[in-house]
Formats: C-alpha cells, sequence, structure tokens
C-alpha cells in the first residue's frame, strides 16, 4: 500500500457505497421498513436479528451485537485488512483511492508490478500442465488437479532463460528483476526459479505477491526458495493461504500456523483448511495480526528438531506485545523427522486433530521454556526465572493476562506481585480524556448526547460552536465536541463516517460501545420529535454549565482584580443574563 488514504476519501466513499447491496453480495437480505433484515453472518440463528440501515451505513445485530460500517463488513465478514477493504469497497462502487505521504512506492509504478507476477504465475500453471516429471511428482505429494488450480500451483522448467522468453515483450528484464524472478550475478542474468513446482504467495485481493519454489529432484539444492525482498514482497509481512482462507465461508474456529506453503497445501488437501505458513522465516507481529483478522485461536505447529522449537519461542516473543484479551494461544512440535504432510497421510485426519487437541496453551509452554535447567528449589533459581521472565512480561499487550502471567510468576517464586516492579506495557489513556462508565441503566448525559449524534448526525446545527463545548471539562465532552465539529464541517456525514472518522483512535471502542445500544435504551426517546427536545435540552444543560464556569471565572478575576475591562464588564452582564435565561428553560 502507497501512502495513507485521506481521510477526505474515506467519507466519499462511504456516501457513495450501498451498504444493503455489499452485504446483499454475501447474504440473503429482506426489506424490512426504511431497513433490511437478515439472519446474522456472524452466528447462527434461524429468525432474522440482523439489520442493516442504508440511511446511516451501518449494521447491527441484536443477538449477538456484531455491528459496524461496510468497511467494518468487509473486514469482518471479508476478512480484508483495513487498506484491502477501502481498496475492494472502492473498486465495487468504482473509485479509485488517492494516497497521501508514505514511503512506498507509487502506485502507477506497483501495479506493472503486479502485471507482470500475475503474467508469470499463468506461464508457470501452463508450464506444469506441460511437464510431466512436474505432474509425476505433484501426485507423488498428493496434489490434486482440483488443489493446484485451487492454490494457482505451477512448475518452473529447467534452464536459465524460460521466463523472459515465454512473458510478453513489455516485461523487460529491468521489471523481471524487480519482481525478484531473475537473478543477477557477475554481470549474469538467469532465470532465479528452476525445475521447480510454484507456488504463488498471493495477498487477502489475491494479487501475487511473490513466489516460492520447491525442487522436484531431491539432489537440488536449496529445497525450498522464497522469492526476494521486492517492492510487493516482503516475508515479514506476508502469510501463505490468506487468500484461499479468506474465500471459506462460515465460522473459522481455529487457526494454524505453520512453516511453509508445502504444508499448507498438503492440509487443505486432506481437508483441514484452516493453516496458513509463514515462508520458512520467523513469525512476526504482523503475522500474528494478520491471523487475528480471521479468529481468536490459534495453534503455532512447527518442527520438532531444534529449530522448530526455537521458532516456536520466537513466535511466543513476537505475539506477546499483539496479544488481545480473549485470544488462545498454543503451540504443538511435530515429531523429529515429521512435517504436517508426513504426519496426516500417517495418522489421518482424525490423528491431526488429536495431535492439534494435544498442543500446549501458551502460558504452560512460556514457563516450561523458561524453567529449562533451573532449580526452583533454590532462591538463585527463583532469581533467574524472574530475571527471564520478567522482561516478557512486561512486553504482554493484553492486561489482564499480563496480569495472570505474573501471579503465575509469583506463585512459581514466592514473591509479591508489588516485589516484581514490572513496567507498565503501555501507557494508560489519561483519566480526564476517558469517558466513565455509566452504571447499567443510568446512562450520562453526555453518552445520551453522543449517541443521538451517531444516530441524527443533524442535531450537531442545534450544539453550540465547538470551541464552547471544548472549555468545559466534563468526560467525554471532548469526544462530542469533536462530533458536533465534525457533522458541522461535514454536513451530509452519516453514523459511518463518524465511526470510521475514529477508526484507530482511542475514542473508537467508546463509540463502538455506544452503537450497540439504541437511543430508545439510553434516553428513552421513541419519536424523532422527542430527539430535538432530548437534544436542545441537553444542549442548554451543557450550555449552562459552560456559562456558569466562564462567569465563575470572571467574577473570581473581578474579585482579585477589583475592576475588569469594558468588553469583560459586557460579557459578565450578558452571561448573568444567558444564565437565567437557560435556568428557567425547560431541562435547564
Amino acid at each position: 500500500m502507497a501512502g495513507r488514504i485521506p481521510s477526505e476519501f474515506i467519507q466519499q466513499l462511504l456516501a457513495r457505497a450501498d451498504l444493503a447491496d455489499l452485504i446483499g453480495r454475501y447474504v440473503q437480505i429482506k426489506k424490512a421498513g426504511a431497513e433490511f433484515k437478515a439472519c446474522c453472518p456472524f452466528h447462527n440463528e434461524k429468525t432474522p436479528s440482523f439489520t442493516i440501515s442504508p440511511s446511516k451505513g451501518f449494521y447491527h445485530c441484536f443477538g449477538c451485537g456484531a455491528h459496524g460500517t461496510a468497511i467494518s463488513f468487509l473486514m469482518e465478514y471479508g476478512r480484508y485488512s483495513f487498506p484491502d477493504a477501502v481498496e475492494e469497497l472502492a473498486k465495487q462502487t468504482g473509485m479509485e483511492v488517492p494516497r497521501t505521504g508514505g514511503s512506498d512506492a507509487p502506485r502507477q509504478e506497483l501495479d506493472p508490478l503486479y502485471d507482470c507476477t500475475e503474467a508469470a504465475c499463468q506461464y508457470y500453471q501452463q508450464a506444469l500442465t506441460r511437464s510431466k516429471p512436474a505432474q509425476a511428482y505433484a501426485r507423488e505429494r498428493g496434489l490434486s488437479k482440483e488443489i493446484c488450480e485451487e492454490y494457482r500451483i505451477g512448475f518452473a522448467p529447467p534452464g536459465f532463460e524460460n521466463i523472459g522468453s515465454n512473458l510478453p515483450s513489455r516485461f523487460n528484464q529491468e521489471l523481471l528483476l524487480k519482481v525478484g524472478l531473475l537473478s543477477k550475478k557477475e554481470g549474469r542474468v538467469y532465470d532465479k526459479f528452476r525445475n521447480r513446482l510454484m507456488f504463488p504467495i498471493r495477498d487477502s485481493r489475491g494479487r501475487v505477491l511473490g513466489f516460492g519454489g520447491r525442487v522436484i529432484d531431491d539432489k537440488d539444492k536449496p529445497k525450498y526458495m522464497n522469492s526476494p525482498e521486492t517492492p510487493l514482497f516482503h516475508k515479514g509481512r506476508v502469510l501463505y493461504g490468506v487468500h484461499e482462507l479468506q474465500q471459506r465461508r462460515g465460522k473459522i474456529n481455529y487457526l494454524i500456523l505453520t512453516e511453509g506453503y508445502m504444508d499448507v497445501v498438503s492440509l487443505t488437501q486432506a481437508g483441514v483448511r484452516n493453516a496458513l505458513a509463514t515462508l520458512g522465516t520467523a513469525t512476526t507481529e504482523d503475522h500474528v495480526r494478520q491471523m487475528g483478522r480471521f479468529c481468536r485461536t490459534f495453534v503455532f505447529c512447527f518442527d520438532g528438531d531444534p529449530a522448530g522449537r526455537a521458532a516456536g519461542w520466537r513466535a511466543l516473543e513476537s505475539l506477546l506485545p499483539v496479544l488481545r484479551e480473549g485470544d488462545e494461544v498454543r503451540f504443538a512440535h511435530l515429531p523429529e523427522g515429521e512435517d504436517p504432510d508426513s504426519y496426516i497421510r500417517a495418522h489421518g485426519v482424525p490423528g491431526w486433530k488429536e495431535f492439534i487437541r494435544g498442543a500446549t496453551p501458551l502460558e504452560e509452554y512460556f514457563f516450561t521454556h523458561l524453567e529449562q535447567g533451573l532449580n526452583l528449589d533454590l532462591a538463585s533459581g527463583k532469581s533467574a526465572l524472574v530475571a527471564k521472565a520478567k522482561p516478557l512480561c512486561e512486553k504482554v499487550g493484553a492486561p489482564v493476562f499480563r496480569d495472570l502471567m505474573i501471579r503465575k510468576l509469583c506463585d512459581t517464586t514466592g514473591l509479591r506481585e508489588d516485589q516484581l516492579r514490572l513496567e507498565p506495557a503501555t501507557a494508560g489513556e489519561p483519566d480526564a480524556q476517558r469517558p466513565k462508565p455509566t452504571p447499567p441503566g443510568r446512562p450520562s448525559a453526555i453518552r445520551v448526547m453522543i449517541r443521538l449524534l451517531l444516530e441524527y448526525p443533524g442535531l450537531a446545527r442545534l450544539a453550540p460552536p465547538p470551541e464552547d463545548l471544548k472549555a468545559i471539562s466534563v468526560p467525554g465532552f471532548d469526544l462530542f465536541a469533536k462530533i458536533v465539529e465534525l457533522v458541522q464541517k461535514n454536513p451530509d456525514i452519516k453514523a459511518d463516517g463518524i465511526l470510521e472518522s475514529f477508526r484507530g483512535q482511542d475514542a473508537e471502542k467508546h463509540l463502538n460501545s455506544l452503537m450497540r445500544w439504541t437511543p430508545v435504551e439510553l434516553s428513552g426517546v421513541k419519536e424523532e420529535g422527542d430527539v430535538h427536545v432530548v437534544f436542545e435540552q441537553g444542549v442548554r444543560r451543557f450550555r449552562l454549565q459552560w456559562v456558569r464556569q466562564r462567569i465563575g471565572f470572571l467574577e473570581t478575576k473581578q474579585a482579585e482584580e477589583e475592576v475588569l475591562g469594558p468588553v469583560e464588564q459586557e460579557e459578565l452582564a450578558n452571561l448573568r443574563k444567558e444564565r437565567a435565561e437557560l435556568a428557567r428553560a425547560p431541562g435547564g
């Protein structure tokens, strides 16, 4: 992705997108007044509780609480990343995604690279159909014609000059070198992949980023070879099998992360369709975040040799900072000499599933690894364990899980939590900026006002200037003022546009939480006419609060300095008059 997607474009995109049409492509929907209903695609139900409101650009399930915008739907149901979801929605609405800033190559420079890798992928696929040795090897590995077509598996023929001479002339030597299909050494340019089964590595949209090649003659070395780092392909950001997994509909209960593309393809061939691979590189935080788009339960499955166990530990270290509350992580190491392909052939799918069920939970894997070689009956052993575990516990991004890991460390060593003196994983949000939790059934006035704005953005015209609102030091007011300002600048904005404006910010979770409530549940507002009354009363209360604060400031200044300037004297008189009027008004 090249650069940042302008927020103005996001608003334009959401305004043009038809939420009902989008969801209707994936789910059967039925008109229900001004809205649409469907059986929720996020949980099993027989009676429709999933509502789609095109006027708000928002969907909500009253059964499981799933909710969001058109972009959210593509991310949650289609399992796209945010940039890819924007790209997909733009494609469906006939818009071009602009970008600003960023250090990646401009989009116009990337398109020819994607065209080149796609052409190469097609060439390799055709080459497989013409090579009897490659077809024999594929059959030997148990790969059917169907699985080869699904994963677009091909073949790079022997020889050093195949790829350049078999692609259209517009894919010149410079371009082929840039995407890693050619290598250059001592002035000689030649095919990088030769006599190998070829596995295209695709992104979530199906675009070919690079390739992995597996020799069909085990005498050749290295056995596996990936594309080099290119403008398209970065091993630390890519997981093999994402596009194919994304095509799978229905709930994915757990993901298996393996070491290579043959692992994924072999498992899929056997009927296990929930595996991804890291392409032989160490697991990164980006890998873990991508997995989190599909589900909350992960099994890291690596070889049982020392290299595989080292890979498992590196994976654990990478996931600690990005671990979310509720994520379940397990580790499984195959017997030495086995890989997923050989294991599932020998034990079948039932044996494979039994092996995965026996995977070690993260916390057990963590402490078992760190306790190796330590005598915990001795103070020195306990001290050594703390020295190893403490820095890692500090990295855990999920506060509750972090606390539980600390408690486990205390139970093992006999120390109190205060004796460990751990540093916080992340800086906390200032209390003054965080809306305070409200007891059930007693929503705060500011929460009601924000929720009404989300439902009826046009109410912002009834609010005072945002700078007046920002002067009031009440929890949640800053967010309220930002929304008022956003709507006043964008009069046609809908709920989806407001929500997407706060994506990735602290306020996002608060707004999403509010969208789980209807205005009726929060404030008792049942008719649109009542909305204006409730909102105007709230505005008056907040304005009165600000007026009182300003009067107090001016009166204090007058008492301390004995006299105010003419302008401030006039302001104080007007504010006192306004205070009396606001106090007499309904809801004042």
